[in-house]
């Protein structure tokens, strides 16, 4: 049986499922085997279909709760929202990176409003004169900026863009880079 840790925490032995801790029964912890892939599936193809990540990730969230919870609709719902969504939310580490995208994107949205964007790649279009030195000069952009891989991509994709598309770039590679 469980026991309780020091900091009052539940401390179970290795051999103690999860799902049983929770009060739970075998047949509340399904085998889901390959169906595992399906969320994630989701998600992806949403994303691409809808093209509004956190919808997309809602949607892949909520087919994972439908396949917990054996086809409820209604129940996947509600546990998506006051069960895995708050209980990511609730740790400190998930907040803050949620949190830090968020202020991140926000910031980037009113620089590109300001022009900030474009008067960048105006002042580095000088020394883009083709698609190689194009792509050397938003290298050269990602590593100066780098602090956090989130700003550095969300940053040099929505200011290079254009520039690089002028060059004859597709904005595969430009994602690549």
């Amino acid at each position: 049986a469980p026991a309780l840790a020091r900091d009052g925490t539940l401390a179970a032995p290795a051999s103690v499922p999860l799902w049983r801790l929770r009060g739970g029964d075998a047949a509340a912890a399904p085998n889901l085997g390959w169906l595992s892939l399906i969320p994630p599936v989701v998600a992806l193809s949403a994303s691409v279909a809808l093209r509004q990540v956190i919808l997309a990730l809602l949607l892949g969230v909520w087919s994972g709760a439908l396949l917990v919870h054996r086809g409820n609709g209604l129940l996947a719902a509600a546990r998506t929202f006051d069960s895995y969504f708050v209980d990511a939310l609730a740790e400190r580490e998930h907040a803050g990176v949620v949190l830090f995208t968020l202020l991140l994107g926000g910031t980037i949205g009113l620089v590109q409003k300001a022009g900030g964007g474009l008067a960048l790649a105006a002042l580095l279009r000088r020394f883009m004169t083709s698609a190689r030195s194009g792509l050397g000069a938003c290298g050269a952009l990602c590593s100066l900026i780098f602090f956090d891989d989130y700003s550095s991509v969300l940053i040099v994709g929505t200011s290079m863009r254009e520039a690089i598309a002028a060059l004859g770039v597709p904005s595969e590679r430009l994602a690549l880079l």
